[in-house]
C-alpha cells in the first residue's frame, strides 16, 4: 500500500511540473475563431481544399516518420495541383505571358519542400499603379512574386485586353480584385504552418523534431495501454489540436516481464531463479533516465511465499532493478528482463501518440 501512495505522489508531482511548461512546448494547429472569415473568395473548391490542407501540414510538420512525410506530401501535392490549375485559368498564358512557367516553378518548389521549408508559401500577385496611358487612364502592372525571396519574378502591364479577360475568368472582377480573390482561396493552406511555426516558433519546431527523435531512440517502449494511460493522465498536453513534443514522462500499466531474482535467505542453489513479474503501474522520466513502478513477482517455490510486492527502478531507460518483500520476510532483489523492450519498436509508439495530436 505504501508503494502505491509513493507512486501516486510521484505522478501528481510530475503532472504539476509538466503543466508549468506545456504551453511553451505546443504549436497551435487549428484556425483561430473567425480567422477564416477573412478569406472571402469565389474559388470555393480551392478554398475548401486549402482549409483542409492547413491543419494537415501543421500537424505533420515534424516529418519524423514515413507516415508524417506521406500525409504532408499528399496534402501539399494535391493542393499544389489544384492551385496551379486555378491560377492558370484565371490568368491565361495568351494574355499573361509567363504565367505557366512561373506557376509550374512554384509548384515544383512546393514539391521540393524538403530542400527548404520556406518554399511552402503562397505565390503572390501584387497589383501596383504605375502611370497613366495615352488617354489619361490609370494603368496598372501586376507583379508576380515567388517565395521565399518574393522578388519581382514576373511583371505584367494590365491593359484593356487583360482586364476584359479577368472579368471573364473571375466573375466580372478586375485583375486587381481577381488577385485578392485568388489569395483568399489559397492562403488558408499556409496560414497555420507559417504564422504558427515559421514566423513565431521556427526554433520550437526544430526542438520538437529533435525531442521526438530522441524519444524514439531512447525512451522505454510502451504498449498501446501505456500510451493510453500517459495521454489520459496528461490530457491537457495531448488535447488533439496542438502539435506537441513527446510526453514529459511515461506511464505504465499492467506490464508483464521476466525477472532474474535473488533471495539471499534461501538455501544455496535455490537463491537465484527466473520469475514472472507484473508492473501494476509506473512512471518514467525518460529524458532524465529515471523511473519507478509498483511491481509484484510470482515464483512457486517451496521454501518461500510465491508472491512478493515491491518497487522496480528504471535507470537510463535500459536497466530495471528492484526489490520485493514477501509475507514470510524473505525479500529479494531482481533484474528485469523486459521482453517488450527487446521486441518492441518505438516508432510504433510514436504512431500511437500521433493519434492524440
Amino acid at each position: 500500500m505504501k508503494n502505491t501512495y509513493i507512486l501516486a505522489f510521484l505522478i501528481a508531482f510530475a503532472s504539476i511540473n509538466a503543466f508549468a511548461d506545456e504551453e511553451k512546448n505546443k504549436i497551435k494547429c487549428e484556425y483561430p475563431v473567425g480567422v477564416l472569415d477573412n478569406f472571402q473568395t469565389t474559388h470555393e473548391s480551392l478554398k475548401i481544399l486549402s482549409v483542409k490542407v492547413g491543419p494537415i501540414l501543421c500537424k505533420h510538420a515534424l516529418l519524423v516518420d514515413e507516415e508524417d512525410i506521406l500525409a504532408f506530401e499528399q496534402a501539399l501535392f494535391n493542393y499544389a495541383d489544384l492551385a496551379t490549375t486555378t491560377i492558370q485559368s484565371t490568368y491565361p498564358e495568351s494574355l499573361f505571358p509567363g504565367v505557366n512557367a512561373i506557376t509550374e516553378q512554384w509548384e515544383s518548389q512546393l514539391k521540393n519542400y524538403a530542400l527548404k521549408l520556406d518554399y511552402v508559401n503562397p505565390i503572390r500577385f501584387v497589383p501596383d499603379e504605375t502611370k497613366r496611358d495615352a488617354d489619361g487612364n490609370k494603368q496598372f502592372i501586376m507583379r508576380v512574386k515567388l517565395p521565399p525571396d518574393n522578388a519581382n519574378n514576373l511583371v505584367w502591364t494590365l491593359g484593356a485586353a487583360q482586364e476584359e479577360k479577368c472579368k471573364e475568368t473571375s466573375f466580372k472582377m478586375s485583375c486587381r480584385d481577381a488577385s485578392d480573390n485568388l489569395e483568399s482561396a489559397f492562403n488558408p493552406a499556409f496560414t497555420l504552418l507559417n504564422d504558427a511555426i515559421a514566423k513565431k516558433n521556427g526554433k520550437l519546431l526544430g526542438e520538437l523534431q529533435t525531442d521526438w527523435k530522441k524519444f524514439i531512440k531512447e525512451a522505454r517502449y510502451q504498449t498501446p495501454l501505456d500510451v493510453w494511460a500517459t495521454t489520459t493522465l496528461q490530457s491537457d498536453y495531448f488535447n488533439g489540436t496542438d502539435l506537441v513534443g513527446p510526453p514529459p514522462w511515461q506511464a505504465f500499466l499492467l506490464r508483464p516481464s521476466l525477472v532474474f531474482e535473488h533471495i539471499d535467505e534461501l538455501e544455496k542453489g535455490d537463491k537465484n531463479d527466473v520469475s514472472l513479474a507484473l508492473e501494476w503501474a509506473g512512471i518514467n522520466w525518460w529524458n532524465k533516465g529515471f523511473g519507478v513502478s509498483v511491481t509484484s513477482i510470482y515464483n512457486d517455490r517451496q521454501e518461500t511465499d510465491a508472491v512478493g510486492h515491491g518497487l522496480t527502478f528504471h535507470i537510463k531507460n535500459k536497466y530495471s532493478l528492484g526489490y520485493v518483500h514477501r509475507s514470510d520476510d524473505n525479500g529479494s532483489f531482481f533484474f528485469n528482463i523486459d521482453l517488450l523492450e527487446l521486441f518492441g519498436e518505438n516508432k510504433d509508439v510514436y504512431k500511437q501518440y500521433k493519434k492524440h495530436f
